[in-house]
């Protein structure tokens, strides 16, 4: 099966970050130090000076006729890059003592990302000049921010120059400044085999570091006996397998990322075989997972699949369908076959529905007109879904699809997301499709209620507007009672202002039950009571889904209420509800449940 897809912003993404990985170091190297140019052209663009203050020194040993207050000067240079050709230039016959002079200087350039740019290459070559004064000097007066990206610069020089004392200053560091300076160091030593750049990871309790460094520029094997190395690893850490250090746990999971890129998913098995039982290997795996899914896909599929066949369901699921969408936005057709290799019946159903409604979401259409080259098994969820999908924009055109779509729960629930989306987009004209429809009368009213329900959620005075003028329900109830569910839920001050809206009798008595249940809910007692006292003037009968809330809820203060009620029909019902259950309690007192019998009782008149 072959769905085309039109090139996404995913699918540059992947070419550029190709393109970047055949650049390798050198380019990884340049990116520490380049700035968008977009700065550059925006200060072209303006006149404004770029540094406040700056020595007027200029600096004469250099013989460059160019000066480092003249390079602010972004004007005389025809882009970005000449500038920096012209920095590079002149730092490149500077000795010491000018480089401290422009350091000083670079202190009061305005615009950040200049100012960033000339002190790592002022520090690129104080490194190469004298790199443990360089790394005393940004170690004692850069901002953390910035720190790194200079720490990066000096160990990049460093490392050609004389790497082991590099090697010996970087253990002295900080573990995240550490973990900068082996980066840097195992970057620039591409000359150095494998095992010798890994060694400086180790030495300096970065290993992690440098096999992740040596993985986004190398497409080489980094570890060529990883089952030796886990077993090893195992062996040595044994003692504390369950208190490693972060640095330990990322060691881990890089071996087990390269056993399982080396012999398949299966071997989490013998993985497993060789840790005590009381050691999880759910954050590793979640490690190699994720890892996997942007190279290795198909494989890190094959690894869920495994896990989950092993009862480890908990947050692999979710890894396995964040893969399968990200698959599906650059390659659709392979991320839909391989689901089909899952074994786990509802996993693989929830992986085929995530790549279908990818697919879908960047154009159903196409979705659509290449059923036919989708495997039968799948074939009319992917009708299903392509047809949901158009319904978000475009709700009226799927109902002449319909008759097309042959399961009728299927049909039911696309007929539910056009009504959804139709009645935000023109809520008139469903009404009038639902009212033309040949389905039974309840049928319509509960579309219609639903049509309402949807519109109250996005418009909620549209909603009641609409709702208002329409005829009472077959339930006696007119259907601005939806409306006001839905806003009680979300703004119950807001719905009960809006009770006066709503028509008298069944409707009233609906909308008030509402509210009062509501205001129960969120703990508003006395709120409940004044709007049951309001009900029982308006509407003799009193309250009905509601009353059981209020006996449950507030007995004591709907009994207080009572004497507050002209209503005898209200009154006996809630003196009813109030006697069936606390007449044989301790909660009111043989008085008060004497009044309670009194308004029970038969009365002529109200």
């Amino acid at each position: 099966m072959r769905i085309g897809l039109r090139v996404s912003k995913n699918q540059a993404l992947l070419v550029f970050f190709v393109l970047l990985s055949l650049v390798g170091a050198i380019a990884i190297v340049q990116l520490l130090a380049d700035r968008d140019t977009n700065d550059y052209s925006q200060t072209l663009s303006s006149n404004t000076p770029e540094i406040s203050v700056i020595d007027s020194a200029q600096s004469s040993s250099t013989g460059s006729s160019h000066t480092l207050r003249e390079l602010i000067d972004l004007n005389q240079f025809d882009s970005f890059f000449a500038r920096t050709q012209k920095l590079l230039e002149l730092l490149e016959a500077t000795n010491v003592k000018t480089l401290k002079e422009y350091w000083k200087q670079s202190k009061h350039v305005d615009r950040r990302s200049f100012r960033e740019e000339i002190q790592i290459r002022i520090i690129q070559r104080w490194a190469k000049l004298n790199p443990v004064e360089a790394l005393k000097l940004i170690t004692r007066e850069s901002v953390a921010t910035h720190m790194q990206n200079l720490l990066k610069a000096v160990f990049l020089e460093w490392s050609h120059s004389d790497i082991d004392k590099a090697i010996r200053y970087a253990g002295n560091l900080d573990q995240v400044n550490k973990e900068a300076a082996v980066a840097s160091i195992v970057l620039a030593r591409e000359d150095l085999p494998i095992s010798r750049r890994r060694d400086i990871g180790k030495q300096l309790g970065c290993e992690w570091i440098a096999l992740e460094i040596l993985g986004n520029v190398l497409r080489e094997p980094l570890i060529d006996e990883p089952d030796l190395e886990w077993a090893s690893f195992i062996l040595e850490h044994e003692a504390y397998l369950d208190t490693l250090t972060p640095e330990q746990s990322k060691l881990m999971a890089y071996i087990a990322y390269h056993w399982i890129l080396r012999d398949g998913a299966e071997v989490i098995t013998r993985m497993r075989e060789m840790l005590p039982q009381n050691i999880s290997l759910t954050e590793t795996l979640e490690f190699v997972v994720r890892k996997l899914q942007t190279t290795r896909p198909r494989l890190a599929l094959e690894l869920v699949n495994v896990l989950v066949n092993h009862g480890l369901d908990f947050g692999f699921r979710d890894l396995g369908t964040n893969l399968v969408r990200n698959w599906a936005e650059v390659e659709p057709d392979q991320a839909l076959n391989a689901t089909f290799a899952v074994e786990a019946h509802s996993l693989r159903r929830e992986l085929q529905k995530t790549v279908l409604e990818t697919i879908a979401e960047g154009d159903p259409y196409i979705l659509l007109d290449q059923l036919d080259e989708i495997p039968l098994e799948v074939r009319a969820r992917a009708h299903e879904i392509a047809l949901l999908e158009i319904a978000k924009n475009h709700p009226e055109s799927v109902l002449g699809m319909l008759s097309d779509v042959a399961d009728s729960k299927a049909r039911e629930r696309i007929e539910a997301a056009v009504i959804e989306h139709w009645a935000i987009k023109d809520i008139g004209s469903l009404l009038q499709w639902i009212e033309s429809n040949n389905k039974s009368t309840d049928t319509r009213e509960e579309m219609t209620r639903d049509a309402l329900n949807m519109l109250a959620r996005t418009d909620p005075d549209l909603a009641l507007e609409v709702a208002s003028a329409l005829p009472i329900g077959s339930n006696g109830e007119g259907m601005e009672v939806r409306v006001l569910d839905w806003i009680a839920i979300t703004d119950l001050d807001r719905s009960i202002a809006l009770l006066h809206h709503v028509r008298p009798g069944a409707t009233r008595v609906r909308g008030y039950d509402t509210t009062i249940a509501m205001s129960i809910f969120a703990g508003e007692l006395e709120q409940a009571i004044e709007l049951f006292v309001q009900l029982c003037e308006l509407e003799p009968s009193g309250p009905d889904l509601a009353l059981p809330f209020l006996v449950g809820d507030a007995p004591e203060r709907l009994f207080t209420s009572l004497d507050r009620v002209s209503s005898d029909a209200a009154k006996a019902s809630a003196a009813r509800s109030l006697l069936y259950w606390y007449e044989d309690d301790d909660l009111f007192s043989e008085d008060q449940l004497s009044v309670l019998r009194e308004m029970v009782k038969p009365r002529s008149g109200r």
